[in-house]
Order: structure tokens, then sequence, then C-alpha cells
């Protein structure tokens, strides 16, 4: 079965082109770990990728990689090898795959912007100002 890693640069990106990428390449069947001959999972460096699939190619990889990074609306690079055999220093995983994760992910709505008339309202001390008409 081929094996791949997919670098993908966001041009000009923010921090939060970056997440919406990354949620999108793990829907994409895309991995931000590589698994060693003793099935122990490592975290690869940011924005790098690793995937493997039958009967697929580096240039069918590319494409939906390159398909995924254009839907962030960035100006993108991808670069895609194939492999048979790896080598690295990376930091073992602290968590499993990567979709599963972020399938059981639970929302979290943002909190509230702070109601500016919320001292008005209880009390405090603008409350006091507003009512003497200072």
């Amino acid at each position: 079965m081929p094996k791949f890693i997919t670098r993908v640069e966001l041009h000009n990106a923010s921090p939060e082109d970056y997440a919406k990428l990354h949620d999108a390449m793990l829907m994409a069947k895309f991995h931000k770990n590589i698994v060693d001959d003793n099935g122990v999972s490592y975290d690869l460096p940011t924005a790098e990728y690793s995937s493997h699939g039958p009967a697929i190619t580096a240039t069918q990889v590319r494409d939906l990689a390159l398909a995924t990074a254009n839907a962030t609306g960035r100006q993108n690079w991808v670069l895609v090898s194939q492999y048979e055999q790896a080598a690295w220093s990376l930091r073992p995983s602290q968590v499993g795959n990567g979709l599963a994760d972020l399938l059981a992910r639970k929302y979290v709505p943002p909190a509230p912007p702070p109601n500016p008339f919320a001292n008005y309202l209880t009390g405090g001390p603008a409350s006091t100002a507003l009512k003497r008409g200072s």
C-alpha cells in the first residue's frame, strides 16, 4: 500500500487559517502523525500530513491536498512524497487518531462578549455615575 508525506504551506495565513486547514485535512483522511513498525505514533511537524491507500498515486494525493488547501481561500504550496521507508526524530503522539479526535471533539461555543451595560444594570460603579448624570 503506497504511503505519502504531504506538506502544505498557506501564504499570508493566520493561525485560524491553519486550524481550518488541519480540520479539513483530517476529514480528507490525512493524518497529523506517522506510525512506526511497532505501532508507536509520532507527531509530524506543523502542516505536514501522512496518508496511505491502495492504488493511489502521488498525483491523486496532491490533487486532494491542493483542493483542501484551496478551500481555505489562501494561496498555497503543496508537496507530496511517496515513500517505502522513512526515518525521523519526532515527539511521540499524545493523542490517537487525528480524525477520531476531531470527530470526538465537543463543540464549545465562544463566550459572549461582555455587556457594556452590565455595571449599570447591576448597580456597579458605572451605574452610580450614570444615575448622577456625571
